[in-house]
């Protein structure tokens, strides 16, 4: 909804209500109006100087203190937030993160905590909102709550089959568990389950139930 409509709902509201609204998005057009014009400003900066040595001199020997209110400036503004454009950056970010850590199913708190050493402050929140756009997108397979915890899913969970395949055959099992991939393969037993269980919905591998174990589908 635009700010056109809200007015238009204020002749709806109380007087001393509508006076108070109104008040709020004339403050909220104009913050809007001078980030737009700051983040330009920041862009053109950074453009010209961003890379140049003069200022990554400056910048080493602690002369230009000032450039940390830059680095703010460059951070995720209200306007980013406003128009979505910041958690378009932050699910790029994300659908990175499987490849250059080597696993397919994160939870909620490890993707927050990696983005945080990599670009500063990021929340669980902000973090969900991004993962809802990358799953409405299909960008990722899934997110999925497991023991009250949140965890996503990726299409890199197709290149663990691989691996749990190389067991199979490299220790000549008939049968193996959750447990046991867990161990040899060195990852947790949400990601342990999570492959298997897409195994299964692949046509690659059978569960059983009790005890609960999977093997290779027989062709035979």
């Amino acid at each position: 909804m635009g700010l056109s409509e809200i007015k238009k709902k204020l002749f709806l509201a109380s007087e001393k209500k509508k006076r108070k609204i109104e008040l709020m998005l004339n403050d909220l057009e104009d913050l809007l109006k001078s980030l737009e014009e700051t983040s330009e400003k920041v862009s053109r900066f950074e453009k010209k100087w961003g890379t140049s040595s003069e200022l990554r001199e400056l910048i080493e020997k602690g002369l230009i203190t000032e450039v940390e209110v830059v680095k703010r400036l460059t951070k995720p503004s209200l306007l980013d937030k406003l128009t979505g454009k910041y958690y378009e950056t932050l699910a790029l970010k994300i659908l990175n993160i499987p490849q250059e850590i080597n696993k397919s199913v994160l939870s909620l708190s490890e993707i927050a905590i990696y983005l945080r050493d990599k670009i500063g402050n990021v929340n669980l929140n902000e973090v969900q909102k991004a993962l809802k756009l990358l799953k409405k997108r299909g960008l990722i397979l899934d997110v999925f709550k497991k023991d009250g915890i949140t965890y996503a899913e990726f299409r890199e969970i197709y290149d663990d089959f691989k691996a749990v395949l190389d067991f199979i055959r490299e220790e000549r099992k008939k049968t193996i568990t959750v447990d046991e991939v867990a161990t040899k393969l060195k990852w947790d037993i949400i990601r342990a389950e999570k492959v298997l269980e897409k195994m299964v919905e692949m046509g690659i591998l059978v569960k059983e139930d009790y005890p609960p174990r999977y093997h290779l589908v027989s062709y035979d």
